[in-house]
């Protein structure tokens, strides 16, 4: 078994089931990411969140990289892991 110290979870959200979804940015779905990411803190959780699979938008994948990880940042800051 080969372990590794880098842990990242892939931060996404989706509209319908697994077999048949469509990507949504991280508001617009029907995962509650801010409870992901309270379940991630009081589990003591202490790798990389990083945004997965993103939705096509005419402002280019820059446009959403920035939206998603400032919506990122704004959840880590909700549950008290940035100050």
């Amino acid at each position: 078994m080969f372990l590794t110290r880098h842990r990242i979870v892939d931060f996404r959200n989706i509209r319908g089931n697994r077999q048949d979804f469509v990507e949504t940015f991280p508001d617009e779905g029907e995962i509650d990411l801010l409870r992901v990411m309270q379940i991630l803190r009081d589990t003591g959780y202490e790798g990389m969140v990083v945004p997965d699979h993103e939705p096509q938008t005419p402002g280019g994948p820059e446009q959403v990289d920035a939206f998603q990880y400032g919506y990122i940042r704004g959840l880590l800051q909700a549950v008290g892991r940035l100050e």
